[in-house]
């Protein structure tokens, strides 16, 4: 994920708007962890919510995030891939010890990260202009 992207994502704690489809209505809330390793953005759920059982029947997902420092905001859509891996759940409650008020321990079997892969990025202005990053 490149530098101008997440610049515009925020911190590990800022929400950005995360669109799913639940079948032909779309349903937008917001997710506040987010998380990169290497060049793979992570977000985090359960498989006791909504939004997880919505991205099993349909993995594509738009992000929208707009910073207050920017008159640009950023729109990424790709398609999520399901991770179970206890050392990047680690990473994850390290970088925002939050998240163990939602989910418990590190361990929880419903604990599952969010890989957004065939990334589309797309600069928004408030002129109108559209830029692919």
């Amino acid at each position: 994920m490149n530098t101008e992207i997440m610049s515009f994502l925020g911190d590990v704690n800022t929400p950005v708007a995360f669109a799913t489809v639940d079948g032909e209505m779309p349903k937008v809330r917001f997710f506040s962890f987010k998380m990169v390793e290497g060049e793979d953005l992570y977000f985090i759920t359960s498989k006791k919510k909504r939004v997880y059982s919505e991205l099993c029947k349909n993995p594509q997902v738009e992000i929208c995030s707009m910073p207050s420092s920017e008159k640009a905001w950023v729109r990424l859509n790709g398609k999520v891939e399901f991770v179970h891996d206890l050392d990047l759940n680690k990473k994850a409650f390290a970088l925002l010890p939050l998240l163990e008020m939602a989910y418990g321990d590190v361990t929880n079997p419903d604990i599952v990260l969010l890989k957004l892969e065939d990334v589309c990025a797309l600069k928004f202005d408030m002129r109108g202009n559209v830029t692919e990053l």
